[in-house]
């Protein structure tokens, strides 16, 4: 099986490609990795630097020459207008069986910084050749144009979430990230719906998302249910997250054991 990742490249820190390519390798997937940005930092640091990736479109019409066989591909972070297009193309010529999209827009209902409207409508404009986006709550609002406080959100604020991301194009929708209590709620959506509850781990842990989109990879190249995968990944996330030191400031996820059971 044999994955293309289109995501940013960050030398400090755990994150985007760096994830995606431990969690996919470890279960068994061939990662063919392009970075869409360089990044000096994860946003988690203080201050980092970015680098546009300007061999980006020779890149991609290489690799669509020298590989036919394409089983998914995997968006995360894209900022250009450009980028959109040359992937879109890449999509058309190399028609795989699944495509997944991680839109990367903010978190606890506030825009990244330097998310603007045009990378919103970039992702939009993805949606409509997705079969899977898994976006968490503060994502699904800015795409869904959802107009409502995020502490006020309840479950069926979400659910109406899914169904226009759903309108807009892709089958499947997953939404993480709603706050109950003690706990994290997320919504499976194809047409019907599933609740999937996890406790909450208070700390911030950066790269908790990649690790779950990834996941979500690997359960589609291998034509797992989804709906009865969630909960079997969030548990795999938890059991790692409480299973490493956390420390006051900064944490990061650990991959090293993301290897998924089916049994």
């Amino acid at each position: 099986m044999k994955a293309v990742v289109f995501n940013d490249f960050c030398s400090l820190g755990n994150c985007a490609l760096k994830v995606n390519i431990s969690v996919l390798m470890q279960n068994g997937i061939e990662i063919i990795p392009i970075a869409t940005k360089f990044f000096s930092a994860h946003m988690g640091y203080s201050n980092y630097l970015s680098f546009e990736n300007k061999n980006f479109k020779e890149i991609v019409l290489n690799i669509l020459e020298n590989e036919k066989s394409i089983d998914l591909v995997y968006i995360g972070f894209v900022d250009s207008k450009e980028q959109l297009e040359i992937i879109k193309y890449f999509l058309k010529k190399s028609n795989p069986n699944k495509i997944i999209l991680d839109p990367i827009l903010g978190d606890n209902g506030k825009k990244y910084l330097g998310v603007n409207d045009e990378q919103v409508q970039i992702y939009r404009e993805f949606i409509k050749f997705s079969d899977i986006i898994t976006p968490n709550l503060t994502e699904a609002m800015l795409l869904s144009d959802f107009n409502k406080e995020f502490v006020n959100i309840e479950r069926e604020d979400v659910l109406e979430m899914a169904k226009n991301l759903q309108n807009i194009g892709s089958k499947e929708v997953i939404i993480k990230g709603l706050n109950e209590g003690e706990n994290l709620i997320t919504l499976y959506f194809d047409g019907s719906f599933t609740w999937n509850k996890i406790k909450k781990v208070e700390t911030k842990i950066c790269g908790t998302g990649d690790a779950f989109s990834s996941l979500i990879s690997v359960c589609a190249i291998n034509d797992k249910n989804l709906k009865n995968s969630i909960s079997k990944i969030q548990d795999l996330l938890y059991y790692t997250i409480c299973n490493k030191e956390l420390n006051d400031g900064l944490n990061e996820i650990n991959t090293e054991f993301l290897k998924l059971d089916y049994n």
